[in-house]
Parts: C-alpha cells; structure tokens; sequence
C-alpha cells in the first residue's frame, strides 16, 4: 500500500450567509490513518453515548408519534 498525505477539501454551507466553507480533511492511506483509527476506536468504547444520541431515525419518529398520541 503507498501511503499519501491527507488530503483536504472544502464543502460550502449553503444555508448560510455568504455561503462559508466547511474544510473537510480525508486521511485514509495517510501516515497517521492507522493511529487515528486506532485511537477511534478506543474513544468509543471508552466514552458512553449521550443521552441525546439517536441511533435510528425511524426510532426517533416512532417516539415522537406515539408522545404526540399520548
């Protein structure tokens, strides 16, 4: 596998004024992509989710429904 430096690019935010960049960075086949997946993967089972995380969308709507029936 060769590796390449990251690279970086930008994604406008269309919703707002003036339509500012987002930069976005992709590492994958970098150097440090090993690292970071790695240190990735410790964070995750380290850290608990929080309690506002969603996990599904479709849960998300099927509690909003039945609150709104209640």
């Amino acid at each position: 596998m060769t590796e390449i430096l990251p690279k970086a690019y930008a994604l406008p935010k269309i919703r707002k004024q003036n339509c500012p960049f987002h930069i976005m960075t992709s590492s994958i086949n970098s150097p440090l992509y090993s690292l970071a997946t790695f240190l990735h993967n410790v964070i995750i089972k380290t850290i608990p989710k929080a309690d506002s995380h969603i996990e599904k969308v479709l849960n998300l709507l099927r509690n909003l429904i039945v609150e709104i029936d209640v």
